[in-house]
């Protein structure tokens, strides 16, 4: 009998297993559809060639087994054929004939039909044979059938490197690359079948360690004898055409897969994305193959949604306001094993209630004016169902584009926040709107707007120039009487009005400021110098007084306001009653005002309006 001794690597395992595994299994475990699906060819068995050998592999036995299931398939050959050297090697024609269409295969030395050295080559189609890269090859028979009565003849078998075609292949010509030795063997004597190991190389050409390309067999191509040994050819159509019976195991899956659906929220906008995963947790591991999807609005009675989708998401479109959706999911792998949807409800089912209606938000109107660079900025905000999560506040200057403010993470109800910041002169509008929890963004609240007055400060008195009375020419600012009268005027801010009750303040020869009078009402009052004499210096007749009034305003919401002073001269007179002063120059009295008075037509340099949660 034929003898291969040789030990060769075994493989890695891969993991999917083919068609014809899940066909001898799917009367085992039905799937999820019940249905094998479209576009999947199953070869057919039972097709031969012109002579009669079948064109695919066959199953000869297969049962299962504590291991897995266990097979025993027939693969036969596919290509078949021998070259000869011819005598000398090389010599036409034996050396260049094909011998594909021969009925026999010759291996060894002919001398009598000036063949020469005869080697023959074979090819199984070991990947079409349905035998997945995983499964364990138990073993491996190779048989092959002489028709000749010659006695032992040692052979070595080698790897091809190339691919070959039996109708092409000479000696000199198309002829494929060897590779390594497979291994020696021998001929046993006789005619009939012949069996050899060929286990090993089996194992690799399954597992793919080892490209399948065929193998050659060379013989006795020396002396001894015999010299020659003839194989039946699958051309010989007598059904004794080589093969390879391989007997092989491969695990299977018998655990369904699990899967997890993603939770959903509590609430869910019309239009929301349901994702899921899976893990299969056979030994080995088939893989999960597809998901199936229900759902329904009340827990109890389901729907299908989705089947066989290898996706793990799908979106859910037009939800309605208010109700309740349940979703639920398992898993089929590909070894036919389905998840049961009641494994585990927790981990398969959700559940979100429809939020379609966006919030509202009603903006409380915004005074007229603002005096102060800051001002308050109060909302009403409201959810039919999930409940607001964020606001929103905008605010353009003076009309212009709308520009983002701030986002606030508060819930439903009245809100406060602040705009700080704020620009003497500008006009300021705030819009706000919500987004819930849901996700759905409301529509922007009313409009509102604000003119900001900062500069300078209100109320602002002054007192004015003094002019003597029936003054014609000279210098004003001088008053001959120790009595005189001093005018004032007060500024208010737009919207605020004027409180009759004015304070003026003096100064006599630069002496400490002193009140004159306390809420004056009006705007004018004569001013006794003899009786106002605090600070006055006591060796002379002729006085300086200066003056300063502070007013005060009322503003909306019954607020009143008092101008703080600042003991700076706004005017001044010089109380000569001899007419001794000669005037040289005169130089009136400026008031000494701040800068943000001095600059009240322009607006001050400033970052701009921010938004904030305190003021």
């Amino acid at each position: 009998m034929i003898e291969v001794r040789s030990e060769l690597k075994r493989i890695f395992q891969v993991v999917a297993l083919t068609i014809a595994l899940l066909i001898c299994l799917g009367g085992a475990r039905l799937s999820a559809q019940e249905s094998t699906p479209e576009g999947t060819a199953t070869p057919d068995a039972t097709a031969v060639d012109e002579y009669g050998v079948p064109l695919h592999a066959s199953i000869v036995s297969q049962e299962e087994t504590p291991n897995g299931i266990q097979t025993v398939t027939e693969i036969p050959v596919q290509m078949d054929t021998f070259a000869t050297s011819g005598i000398p090697e090389g010599q036409p024609p034996a050396a260049f004939t094909n011998y594909g269409n021969r009925t026999d295969m010759r291996l060894g030395y002919n001398t009598a039909n000036g063949y020469g050295a005869e080697r023959m080559y074979l090819w199984f189609n070991v990947a079409a044979a349905g035998i997945p890269s995983n499964a364990t090859v138990n073993s491996a028979t190779f048989q092959i059938w002489t028709s000749d009565s010659a006695g032992n003849m040692g052979f070595e078998a080698r790897h091809l490197s190339s691919s070959w075609n039996e109708y092409t292949l000479t000696w000199m010509s198309n002829r494929p690359q060897w590779g390594g030795s497979i291994g020696t063997g021998v001929v046993t004597t006789g005619p009939g079948q012949k069996s050899g190991d060929a286990t090993a190389l089996v194992r690799e050409w399954v597992s793919g360690a080892h490209p399948n390309n065929g193998v050659i067999i060379i013989g006795n191509e020396g002396t001894t004898s015999p010299f020659e040994r003839v194989f039946y050819a699958r051309e010989a159509a007598n059904g004794l055409y080589a093969r390879l019976m391989v007997d092989w195991t491969v695990a299977v899956d018998t655990t369904p897969p699990q899967s997890t659906i993603t939770q959903l929220p509590q609430f869910s906008p019309s239009n929301f994305t349901v994702s899921w995963s899976g893990t299969d947790f056979g030994s080995p591991a088939s893989g999960i193959a597809y998901w199936d999807v229900d759902f329904s609005t009340n827990g109890v009675n389901w729907a299908q949604w989705i089947r066989g989708t290898t996706s793990q998401s799908a979106n859910w479109q037009g939800a309605s306001d208010g109700v309740q959706y349940f979703f639920r999911v398992r898993a089929v792998d590909n070894a036919g094993n389905v998840e049961s949807f009641s494994r585990n409800t927790s981990q398969q089912q959700t559940s979100t209630t429809a939020d379609t209606v966006p919030p509202t938000v009603s903006l409380q109107n915004l005074p007229q004016y603002t005096y102060d660079p800051g001002f308050p900025i109060t909302w009403t905000g409201a959810d039919n169902r999930s409940g607001i999560t964020q606001y929103e506040v905008q605010f353009n200057v003076d009309g212009g584009p709308w520009q983002f403010g701030e986002t606030f993470q508060l819930g439903d109800g009245q809100q406060t926040r602040y705009a700080t910041g704020a620009i003497n002169g500008e006009t300021y509008g705030i819009r706000v709107r919500a987004t819930d929890r849901a996700g759905n963004t409301g529509a922007w609240s009313n409009e509102s707007f604000t003119t900001v007055y900062t500069t300078p400060p209100y109320p602002n008195a002054q007192v004015l120039p003094f002019v003597p009375p029936n003054h014609v020419a000279g210098p004003p600012g001088i008053s001959n009487n120790t009595t005189f009268r001093v005018t004032w005027a007060i500024e208010v801010a737009p919207g605020t009005s004027v409180i009759n009750e004015t304070t003026l303040f003096y100064t006599c020869d630069d002496g400490p400021w002193t009140v004159w009078m306390q809420n004056a009402p009006g705007t004018f009052a004569d001013f006794d110098s003899t009786a106002n004499t605090v600070g006055c210096n006591t060796t002379g007749d002729v006085h300086i007084y200066r003056f300063e009034a502070t007013g005060k305003a009322l503003y909306p919401g019954n607020v009143t306001r008092i101008e703080q002073s600042t003991q700076q001269a706004e005017a001044s007179v010089v109380v000569d009653p001899n007419g001794d002063v000669q005037v040289q120059l005169y130089m009136p009295v400026i008031p000494n005002t701040t800068e943000s008075t001095a600059v009240s037509n322009q607006a001050a340099p400033s970052a701009g309006l921010t938004i904030t949660d305190s003021e």
